[in-house]
């Protein structure tokens, strides 16, 4: 038997830019692959969330996923807070010495099936391969682009 996956396989629609709630379905420790930035990899909390709906159409719902990578460490742990507070997790966030610095500590099992608005926006980003270089088009030489949803603001449900 012969299987083209090419010819199953969807294109992904972002979704507008807008609230939406979210339900976090998934939380794995992870480590990252190896970047020019973090040539060994860095520890982060990878979630993965359910997107309930729009609040500007709450009738419209539908089972679509977004993942956000919280990266382990003192200049991130802002961002972390910021969801943990939204979701209404029980944490502790100890502040750092510069700006935006914290220490964040809780309990993954806590943070299951917490609900939280996101403020999606739509983003372009460059594909990268496996060994974290761009992924050339091999028509025009240029790196292969594609647009996706990020989470710019996480606020309370």
């Amino acid at each position: 038997m012969r299987i083209n996956f090419k010819s199953s396989q969807t294109d992904f629609e972002p979704l507008p830019n807008a609230p939406y709630l979210l339900t976090a379905s998934k939380l794995e420790m992870k480590h990252s692959r190896p970047s020019t930035k973090n040539p060994t990899g860095v520890d982060m909390v990878e979630v993965g969330f359910d997107i309930e709906h729009s609040l500007d159409s709450p009738e419209h719902t539908f089972t679509k996923k977004i993942t956000n990578n919280f990266v382990l460490a003192p200049t991130s742990g802002w961002r972390l807070k910021e969801w943990l507070e939204a979701a209404q997790v029980p944490h502790e966030a100890l502040p750092g010495q510069a700006k935006g610095e914290f220490d964040v500590s809780f309990d993954l099992d806590d943070a299951l099936n917490a609900k939280c608005i996101a403020d999606l926006e739509q983003e372009t980003y460059t594909r990268m391969d496996e060994a974290g270089q761009p992924v050339l088009d091999p028509s025009t030489g240029k790196p292969k682009t594609g647009v996706r949803n990020s989470i710019k603001k996480f606020r309370k449900a």
